[in-house]
């Protein structure tokens, strides 16, 4: 475990503990200060995922990541618990919002969270997965002489009959 995930993981724990004593406070001045704290933590969590997430990528595109699968399942993980942690926030925040305390960063949360989510969908989109079961059947397609010729290719992909320099 890098330092960096020790740190994502502190602060979300943190911020689900503050979250919890926040819904047992009653003083309504302490419930406002402490929504804004919350909102700011929140905003710091979701900035250390999006850092993991751009260094992940970096790393991917290095060829530093030897377990890809693994590493892939580990940042969606990542992405999903920051992104509910931060919703969560986002509703203490509308609460005390309800009870008449302004929370200055709520409009930068939702911006962010809404952020993350699009940088989770292209983690799926983009991610590269490995599925044993797809690899099964075209191994099995193989075996039964199901394979593409050079020349249904070319129909396919017309750009590679005169690739450019020729």
């Amino acid at each position: 475990m890098s330092a960096t995930d020790v740190l994502w993981e502190g602060t979300a724990r943190a911020i689900g503990e503050a979250a919890e004593a926040w819904k047992r406070e009653e003083e309504s001045a302490a419930r406002a200060t402490a929504a804004e704290a919350l909102v700011r933590a929140a905003l710091g969590l979701i900035s250390i995922t999006e850092g993991i997430i751009a260094h992940t990528w970096d790393d991917l595109f290095s060829e530093r990541i030897r377990q890809v699968q693994a590493m892939g399942d580990h940042l969606e993980s990542f992405t999903t618990q920051a992104i509910s942690v931060a919703d969560q926030m986002r509703e203490l925040a509308l609460c005390s919002e309800t009870e008449g305390h302004k929370v200055e960063k709520l409009p930068e949360l939702s911006e962010a969270i809404e952020r993350l989510a699009r940088a989770k969908e292209a983690l799926a989109r983009r991610w590269p997965r490995f599925d044993s079961e797809e690899l099964e059947r075209g191994l099995a397609q193989v075996a039964r002489g199901e394979t593409v010729g050079a020349e249904e290719i070319l129909r396919e992909f017309p750009e590679l009959q005169n690739p450019a320099g020729a």
